[in-house]
């Protein structure tokens, strides 16, 4: 379900030490993101929900998907190195881990300083996440809309809040993500066989021998994202590889991806890449 845009920054959060907390969907490709530190006690934390990102964190690549979790540690930079941010919805987290001893958000004592140093012992940079982090970021961003009259506004969003930070905690001590299950391999497997050709989800779920709402259901799970959006962006990853290496027309690459027209190829291309096979095309050739 489409969820609009919301952003609170320092000042507009009812959690002491929450720098800021955003909620962004991008329907397509946005320009680049140039590289940026935040301050030097700030600790960001980004959960993408759908999609997939490219992130450069100290100039290190690394590609979140679906579930995934992106942790930018104080005085690292980031940035997407020139790439477009593609198309995702993604949530975001500042928090400011101050060094007084016995005090962060809305904890005191020892409390606090144990979530504090847990958070800076996260040795990955980003790692599987877990889908009920959705539910403890909206309902933070819920209590931050709400108005400063409600008394019960500070305690929702810090127990909120604190629920997400533990499930990062816990995410990021586990060894590794779990092999996927057989079907994943098999879909792909599917999908790629049949890249060229119109992909309709009742023949896709027949092929995995499921229903088409558990078809859908399983890539949300497994790839945070649509079978539909998935394919789209095959097909785009594929005439990136195409475009970039031969010297085939782009009428063509559209025709062998199984796109209607040259238009729609173009169209759908700029959605995930922000720029036309022409122009990408262009681009890659004279780096």
């Amino acid at each position: 379900m489409p969820r609009e845009n919301i952003w609170f920054e320092d000042g507009n959060t009812p959690v002491p030490g929450l720098f800021s907390c955003c909620r962004a969907r991008r329907q397509e490709a946005q320009e680049p993101m140039d590289v940026h530190r935040h301050g030097p006690d700030h600790f960001e934390i980004v959960y993408l929900a759908e999609g997939r990102r490219t992130y450069f964190v100290d100039g290190n690549p690394c590609v979140l998907r679906g579930h995934e979790v992106l942790v930018v540690r104080p005085g690292e930079t980031h940035d997407t190195r020139g790439m477009a941010q593609e198309k995702c919805m993604f949530y975001a987290v500042v928090l400011r881990i101050a060094r007084e001893p016995g005090s962060f958000l809305c904890l005191r004592g020892d409390a606090a300083d144990v979530l504090r140093d847990a958070l800076l012992q996260i040795r990955s940079t980003s790692f599987h996440g877990d889908p009920t982090m959705i539910r403890d970021l909206d309902d933070l961003l819920q209590a931050c809309a709400s108005p400063p009259s409600d008394r019960l506004r500070s305690a929702r969003a810090c127990s909120s809040l604190l629920s997400f930070l533990l499930a990062v905690i816990r995410c990021a001590g586990k060894q590794g993500r779990q092999a996927p299950d057989p079907w994943v391999e098999q879909a792909i497997r599917h999908i790629d066989a049949h890249i060229g050709t119109p992909l309709r989800l009742g023949d896709m779920a027949a092929a995995m021998d499921m229903s088409e709402s558990r078809l859908k259901h399983r890539f949300r799970e497994e790839f945070g994202m649509s079978p539909h959006d998935y394919v789209l962006r095959r097909k785009v990853d594929l005439a990136r590889e195409r475009l970039q290496s031969g010297s085939t027309r782009i009428t063509d690459v559209a025709m062998e991806l199984g796109f209607s027209s040259s238009q729609h190829f173009a169209r759908v291309f700029r959605q995930y890449t922000g720029m036309s096979p022409s122009e990408f095309r262009r681009t890659t050739r004279t780096k």
